[in-house]
């Protein structure tokens, strides 16, 4: 069984190897936000996931790889990312959870009225019902 370090080592030279067999329009490819996919990336290098993040020399490696990408133009610039991130998001309406409640209460207090006007519609035929018979309360 190999140890820790030995399967670091492997998963380093997965990842080298994965990048030198890659070119610009690959990794146009499997851009997304101004990043590589990082799901394509682990999956490309038959490791899981958390290499990416966990392994200090492949995140390094990651990074580096991403930067140098920037400098030649395959990734869009971190700002431009930001820029076109911040323009598509939706801005965050501060007044639509108050208009959530006050919308469930008025459709609480509709349903409570139309079972009122209900009760009140049987007591008016009671109403009638008495008067028809004459009887005085």
């Amino acid at each position: 069984m190999a140890s820790g370090q030995q399967k670091a080592e492997a998963n380093l030279l997965a990842f080298e190897q994965w990048i030198a067999v890659q070119t610009d329009e690959s990794f146009t490819q499997i851009t997304h936000r101004g990043k590589l996919k990082r799901e394509d990336i682990f999956k490309a290098c038959g490791f899981s996931k958390s290499v990416l993040t966990q392994n200090p020399r492949i995140r390094e490696r990651l990074e580096g790889l991403e930067n140098v990408l920037r400098e030649k133009g395959v990734l869009p610039s971190l700002s431009e990312t930001k820029a076109r991130e911040g323009s598509k998001a939706p801005k965050y309406d501060s007044s639509s959870s108050s208009r959530i409640m006050e919308s469930k209460r008025l459709a609480q207090l509709e349903q409570e009225v139309l079972e009122l006007k209900a009760k009140l519609a049987r007591y008016e035929e009671l109403a009638e019902a008495i008067d028809e018979i004459g009887l005085k309360l």
